[in-house]
């Protein structure tokens, strides 16, 4: 009998599964389950998926296996697994996708991020699954990926079903104000040896504590660099003033330079401003 949980033990079958599982999860494919005959391999087929699935931009692309869920809801799931050898397990995997897979800046805030990590044993050849998962009340806003698999008695693996989940915090669904009181137009031009200079003023609706502000910035070839991040103090209360000064860590080369300012409330609503730099001689 051939399981998930055996397959943490012997490491190099699963640490394999699970290298080859991560790489689709972070590509935009759908499982392909046509449920007419039941082949060699298990099947997972989905019934009924609440709330729906729908076309919705994740990571800038449409994606239309997306479901839309609130710190309110519960994501209910009913699907069919089927297997000639028998069903051993099927395994429910939530995890983050705050920066979209590409794993870069450190996405902190207050908020909980959402995870689940199930494994149920199961028997039968033809065995129907109701499954219902509640949103964390303090959920951290973002996008998340939600991932079905399934294996049988002789370790046969099912086509895996990934869902992109969209998520937002009922207790705070709005996003805070940033707005630049210096400069006042949205480009300036400097030389090579003089800082990059800038102040903002943050506003919520609640405590601005545990949010952050990031700032990024693009060369004029298209290069993306981390200039800072900021997070904000305990006394912050509802409004911040934030300075910013940046030093180019080497002398810039001429160009058109773009400084991207994301700020982030404590759930992790977000907001982003933009400001053209020109370094000239």
């Amino acid at each position: 009998m051939q399981s998930f949980k055996s397959s943490f033990i012997s490491f190099p079958k699963f640490a394999l599964f699970a290298l080859s599982v991560f790489l689709l999860s972070c590509e935009k494919e759908t499982p392909k389950i046509s449920g007419k005959d039941l082949p060699k391999k298990p099947l997972i087929l989905m019934k009924n998926v609440a709330p729906e699935v729908q076309t919705l931009e994740i990571c800038g692309q449409e994606d239309p296996f997306s479901i839309a869920l609130s710190s309110d809801d519960t994501l209910s799931l009913n699907f069919n697994l089927r297997a000639l050898n028998g069903m051993s397990q099927y395994k429910i995997d939530i995890h983050s996708n705050f920066d979209c897979h590409a794993h870069g800046r450190l996405a902190k805030t207050t908020g909980t991020p959402w995870q689940v990590l199930k494994i149920v044993d199961v028997e039968g050849t033809d065995i129907e699954i109701t499954e219902k998962l509640p949103v964390p009340d303090d959920v951290q806003v973002g996008n998340y990926h939600f991932m079905l698999q399934g294996i049988d008695l002789k370790g046969n693996e099912a086509e895996w079903v990934l869902y992109s989940l969209k998520v937002n915090n009922g207790s705070d669904e709005q996003s805070p104000e940033l707005e630049f009181s210096e400069p006042t137009s949205d480009s300036i031009a400097i030389s090579k040896t003089e800082k990059v200079e800038a102040k903002l003023n943050i506003t919520d609706n609640k405590a601005i504590f545990g949010g952050r502000i990031d700032v990024t910035y693009l060369s004029p070839s298209g290069t993306e660099f981390t200039a800072e991040q900021y997070f904000f103090p305990k006394d912050g209360g509802k409004e911040l003033d934030y300075d910013f000064s940046f030093a180019f860590p080497t002398t810039p080369s001429t160009g058109s330079y773009t400084f991207v300012f994301e700020a982030f409330d404590a759930v992790g609503n977000e907001t982003e401003r933009r400001l053209k730099v020109y370094v000239l001689d």
